[in-house]
């Protein structure tokens, strides 16, 4: 019996722990707002709101059988099994949020670029290979919009999925579409960078101020 109560003990423990980073996922997201953080925490309470009972009386029971811990047990994992559930939701969300907010910066990177090549055009540089880096950065943006949109879609149909543990899969793919579109446009930035400094380099003189490309964000 004492090896059931240890066994309930790390149970708890373990669901203690996972709901306080997710909490502290949702309350230090840089992404929601005040009220989105406010509704996803609702959430994680509402999810957990009889689980705090359960917990005390599993731990009030000092004159429990075997058998009724075992029992106890088996109903805590089932509202454990609800509350990851609730979880994987809000954590996806996050990642979504994320993502949308990386995406939307892209426009800027592109009229950045833009402004970048006319400024070396105007002083008759030759610009043929930031065009050409500026090309692939375009397609790979359009493919991202696309894997984006795609990803939307995926997590309409999650929300409204019985079967969230086979929907989860599908978005998590979806999301590291996202991501490994998100890396190529980095790349791709991050080599314009180097070649705008390299063709715009301070001159012999020293006279040049450079201004350079915004820095891409983290994916």
């Amino acid at each position: 019996r004492g090896q059931v109560k240890d066994h309930l003990i790390k149970i708890i423990e373990m669901i203690d722990s996972s709901v306080a980073r997710v909490k502290e996922h949702i309350e230090k997201s840089p992404q929601l707002t005040e009220e989105q953080k406010t509704r996803a925490l609702a959430m994680l309470a509402e999810s957990t709101a009889d689980l705090e009972t359960k917990k005390a009386n599993l731990l009030a029971m000092q004159n429990a059988t075997a058998a009724e811990l075992n029992a106890a047990i088996k109903d805590l994992k089932k509202s454990w099994i609800n509350i990851k559930q609730t979880e994987q939701w809000l954590l996806a969300d996050l990642i979504n949020s994320k993502m949308l907010s990386l995406v939307q910066k892209h426009d800027q990177y592109l009229t950045a670029i833009d402004v970048k090549i006319a400024a070396l055009k105007a002083k008759n540089i030759d610009t043929t290979e930031l065009e050409t880096i500026k090309t692939n950065f375009d397609a790979t943006l359009t493919t991202l919009k696309a894997d984006q949109d795609a990803l939307q879609t995926t997590w309409l149909s999650f929300k409204n999925s019985e079967d969230k543990t086979a929907a989860i899969k599908l978005v998590r793919d979806a999301q590291e579409k996202v991501k490994e579109d998100l890396n190529a446009t980095k790349e791709y930035l991050k080599e314009f960078t180097s070649k705008y400094r390299e063709l715009n380099k301070v001159n012999s003189e020293g006279n040049e101020n450079v201004e350079d490309t915004p820095a891409p964000a983290e994916a």
